[in-house]
């Protein structure tokens, strides 16, 4: 073959030239071709470890799938925006090995930012639970049922979005606008007239004594004296506490715009409700405060003052060392002065009902005691009528006009019988017995 070669390379023939040319040209290209093959081998061992990686890999994730439960659209939602890179390799160039260490270096970043993620969430729920959990707290606060209707759990959740719910079907922005209103009104405008109905009832009973004292006046009291009624202002420090409170959260609130200002009137009506709880409380305390602080008879004090004609005055809180005509006189000033001041309407007119019946009345008294205390309710308007045994009249019976004697029936057990008659006729009677 080596001498045919030399042959032909000697000689020099256009003819030869050519195939020669052809010749080394065909070499040429069975070299270039047999190093592609070598190539696409490489590349085909390369390429079929890879694809035994990913295959293995896929089997790996498929176990994975399995054992795992689905994603619902929150989890996938959440995981959506965890950003998974691919591998940062080329599969066609990279050995089973590199791909390998690739592929679990990607996976090992997408656990990280994954793991990452649930620590955020996490603290983003906490956060939201205790934001959760004061709204609870404050919504608890606002009322006793709350309290016995609201867990302060996260497990009441539900319960307060179901609230909400019907706030929001209520239309509660309009409910609330119309109620801040009213609160607005109540505080500056019937609050503060509270304040002036005490004191216009502690007026009234001023006014009421007025013509009581008048008529008292002209009647005569012991032997040279007068009797007057006086009030004065009893200390109360509920009271006091009472107007102070209106008064702190009624002026701050005047002329105040309910939109600027809502949140403002919304809490101090909640301090003042705090404050006034004895208002609607239904226990005897509650009923015991409001009588101290509404009833006006609770913040004056009544003495009788008796007014001496030298000028000296002698108060009476009691009947404490008096002999009984003295007190039972003192007492009858006292309740005639009463019972004109409940039926006479606080005016001179005489009162609307005037009959006062007493049992036994003045059976103790002389007869000059008994007829200062009955001149004394009559001339406070009523008319008397006492019953008393015949033999415990004496003191009253020359202030008297008629007389009934009632005894017991004998043609009748259960009955009685009355004779009317004058007081003259009656002593005429005993007389001539």
């Amino acid at each position: 073959m080596r001498q045919l070669q030399e042959e032909i390379a000697e000689a020099n023939t256009p003819e030869v030239t050519e195939l020669q040319k052809q010749l080394d040209d065909a070499r040429t290209e069975m070299t270039e071709s047999e190093l592609h093959a070598r190539e696409i081998e490489t590349k085909l061992t390369t390429l079929n470890a890879a694809w035994g990686v990913l295959v293995d890999l896929e089997d790996e994730s498929s176990l994975l799938i399995d054992d795992s439960a689905v994603l619902d659209a929150d989890e996938r939602e959440a995981t959506g925006t965890l950003g998974f890179l691919a591998p940062p390799v080329d599969v066609t160039t990279a050995t089973g090995r590199a791909l390998r260490a690739a592929i679990e270096a990607s996976y090992g970043q997408a656990a990280t930012d994954l793991q990452n993620q649930l620590v955020s969430l996490r603290k983003e729920r906490e956060a939201l639970e205790t934001a959760v959990l004061a709204t609870i707290r404050a919504f608890r606060g606002l009322e006793d049922r709350n309290q016995r209707e609201i867990d302060e759990s996260i497990d009441s959740l539900p319960a307060l979005l179901s609230i909400h719910d019907q706030l929001l079907t209520d239309d509660l922005p309009r409910t609330k606008q119309r109620w801040l209103e009213q609160v607005d009104q109540d505080m500056n405008t019937q609050l503060r007239g509270l304040l002036v109905q005490i004191d216009d009832d502690r007026r009234s009973i001023v006014r009421g004594l007025a013509p009581i004292d008048r008529v008292l006046e002209r009647v005569a009291f012991r032997v040279d004296s007068t009797l007057t009624i006086d009030v004065s202002d009893k200390p109360s420090g509920e009271l006091n506490e009472f107007r102070s409170t209106i008064s702190e959260y009624t002026s701050n609130t005047l002329h105040q715009s309910i939109e600027r200002d809502a949140e403002k009137i919304e809490r101090d009506f909640n301090r003042l409700r705090r404050k006034l709880a004895l208002l609607d409380d239904l226990t005897r305390t509650g009923e015991s405060w409001r009588r101290r602080v509404f009833d006006a008879r609770e913040h004056v004090e009544f003495k009788a003052i008796e007014k001496r004609a030298d000028g000296v005055e002698i108060v009476h809180d009691g009947v404490s060392g008096m002999s009984g005509g003295e007190g039972q006189e003192l007492i009858a000033f006292i309740l005639g002065a009463a019972l004109r001041y409940r039926l006479g309407e606080g005016t001179d007119a005489p009162p609307t009902y005037a009959s006062i019946v007493l049992d036994e009345g003045f059976v103790k008294a002389d007869s000059d005691y008994t007829g200062r205390a009955l001149a004394a309710l009559s001339a406070l308007g009523f008319q008397l009528i006492i019953g008393a045994p015949r033999e415990k009249a004496t003191a009253f019976e020359s202030h008297v006009e008629t007389v009934a004697y009632i005894n017991s029936d004998p043609a009748n057990p259960q009955g009685v019988r009355i004779f009317e008659m004058t007081i003259s006729e009656a002593l005429s009677i005993e007389e001539a017995a």
